[in-house]
């Protein structure tokens, strides 16, 4: 009986997809570096630095500006990786760093 109703408990409430949270991850990161908008947001001058798992998304870092990326998870009752939709934020310009030899 115990059995039965934890069932349906479980196939009743609302379910966050799960996925182990290094394929999340990787899914997620994929799924920035492949997207439109990020292409739109970082010129062809631009190296991408690194890609930093932050409380909420993401900060794409590369030698002239950082992009914050949030993560927008979406609820399911499906069973799989978690569905989820991811928005740019505006760029933050890195000033330059002068170098010792370099004049003023």
């Amino acid at each position: 009986m115990k059995k039965i109703l934890f069932a349906l408990l479980v196939l009743t409430t609302p379910l966050m997809a799960v996925l182990p949270p290094a394929a999340q991850s990787k899914k997620e990161m994929e799924t920035v570096l492949s997207s439109p908008e990020l292409n739109e947001l970082v010129p062809s001058g631009d190296v991408i630095e690194q890609l930093l798992k932050v409380p909420g998304g993401y900060m794409l870092i590369t030698n002239k500006r950082i992009i914050p990326i949030s993560v927008h998870y979406k609820k399911t009752k499906e069973i799989g990786p978690a569905r989820f939709r991811l928005e740019f934020h505006n760029p933050i310009l890195l000033q330059p760093q002068k170098r010792s030899w370099q004049e003023d």
